[in-house]
């Protein structure tokens, strides 16, 4: 009976009014909260924007600072296809890397690469070093060619990056201080450390010498593993020199490989190539001994024509 009537009696009862002040916390709490969903809105949508429009920028600027600093090292042309970059992921995709030949070999390419992948820290993009985190080379294509035991193309390259890597840091150790402040925005002043690097399921494809050599060695390439590329430096190393230790690697690989594997080959290459030699020799002896014959005869006949003539004035 009393849970009755006290039911009864709490129908009639006011209800309380809620204090002014909360009411005035609420609606400010809800306010916060739309402008809060507004900024991160706003955010994200300058975010697209900004990764719309200025990935093809972005792609250009990464094929031309390849082309710049990869053709300067190595003398012969550098290019790549394209880029796929995915920035919520930190991660890139590199397509169709080439490093051309030198002029007077066979192959258009000494070097092809279908897609690389890279991962970046994407804050460090925005300072003076970029940290790679990792970069995973699969299935590199290498055409080996031996013109003769001394030269090749991958020796001509080597040279040439050992060579023009060296000018290229005495250029930046002369550069004024001034000058490389103002390129500091600029992507080729970037400096960069590589974590780790690793190159897998390589091919090189050796042509050893002419004539009968000219078929091609197919050799497996070895697992090759680089860890903290310009670490050396705290502040990383530039472009032109993380270049040059990661092709000069890949390359002395190859050639290591090519003369340890193909003996054979190398063996037939040289038979070859003294052959060619001795060759040339016996031809460079024949032809001195038939100009030698020419020289006597000709002497000769001068000798007989001045006893003919001395022999006519004296008859006179």
């Amino acid at each position: 009976m009393k849970k009755i009537v006290e039911k009864f009696k709490s129908l009639f009862q006011k209800k309380k009014k809620e204090p002014w002040y909360k009411k005035i916390i609420k609606k400010s709490a809800s306010v916060m909260d739309m402008k809060r969903r507004n900024k991160f809105i706003t955010f994200f949508i300058l975010l697209f924007v900004a990764v719309y429009f200025c990935m093809p920028s972005l792609e250009t600027i990464v094929k031309d600072v390849v082309h710049k600093y990869g053709s300067q090292i190595t003398g012969t042309d550098v290019s790549l296809g394209g880029i796929d970059l995915k920035l919520s992921e930190g991660s890139a995709a590199v397509k169709g890397i080439k490093i051309g030949n030198p002029k007077g070999y066979q192959s258009k390419n000494l070097f092809y690469l279908k897609e690389l992948g890279v991962k970046l820290d994407i804050s460090s993009l925005t300072g003076d070093t970029i940290i790679i985190e990792s970069i995973t080379i699969n299935n590199p294509e290498i055409t080996y060619e031996m013109k003769t035991l001394k030269q090749s193309n991958v020796s001509e390259i080597l040279d040439n990056i050992k060579k023009n890597t060296a000018s290229a840091e005495s250029q930046d150790k002369s550069t004024p201080k001034e000058e490389t402040k103002k390129d500091t925005d600029s992507a080729g002043s970037k400096k960069v450390i590589i974590k780790t690097l690793t190159v897998a399921d390589g091919k090189v494809s050796a042509i050893l010498g002419s004539g009968s050599v000219k078929a091609p060695i197919n050799v497996a390439l070895p697992k090759i593993e680089m860890k903290n590329i310009g670490q050396e430096k705290q502040s990383g190393e530039s472009i032109p020199v993380i270049l040059s230790k990661v092709i000069t690697k890949i390359l002395q690989t190859a050639s290591q490989t090519v003369v340890s594997a193909n003996l054979e080959g190398l063996r037939d290459a040289t038979l070859e190539n003294v052959k060619n030699v001795t060759d040339n020799l016996k031809d460079s002896a024949d032809n001195l001994k038939n100009q030698g014959k020419n020289a006597a005869e000709n002497v000769q006949k001068a000798a007989d024509d001045i006893k003919n003539s001395l022999g006519g004035l004296f008859k006179k």
